[in-house]
């Protein structure tokens, strides 16, 4: 696009040579919303932002399954920030299954605990 966000992204792999690709949806003020991808097993949608332009949700389609032939899902992130700050101390997954998407320390709980994934404290850059 011509204020430099990324219309699409596409490629194939070595495996079975098939083209695949993202499509990707944005705001008003240039942040991403959606990525659509070539099959609705793997979309990104719930990006939602505060007022500092730190992303606040996002929702993300894909395998619950070791054999990747079920697909819901995966990851419903909630970001949380140091008060009056950008500094993100903890992201939190409500997905009913999240074995395989974003890692943390409670799987398949209504909504995981953990500071920074499976981390106790940790600061991001250090």
């Amino acid at each position: 696009m011509y204020n430099g966000n990324i219309a699409e992204t596409e490629w194939k792999t070595k495996n079975d040579n098939v083209l695949r690709w993202y499509k990707y949806g944005y705001d008003a003020l240039n942040r991403i919303t959606t990525a659509t991808a070539y099959s609705s097993n793997y979309n990104v949608s719930g990006i939602t932002y505060d007022k500092n332009g730190n992303i606040n949700t996002l929702t993300r389609r894909g395998a619950i399954n070791s054999a990747a032939t079920s697909f819901g899902e995966m990851d419903k992130l909630v970001y949380s920030y140091q008060s009056y700050s950008n500094k993100l101390v903890k992201v939190a997954d409500g997905a009913a299954i999240d074995s395989y998407g974003f890692k943390d320390d409670a799987l398949n709980t209504t909504t995981d605990t953990s500071v920074i994934g499976k981390y106790k404290y940790r600061e991001f850059g250090k």
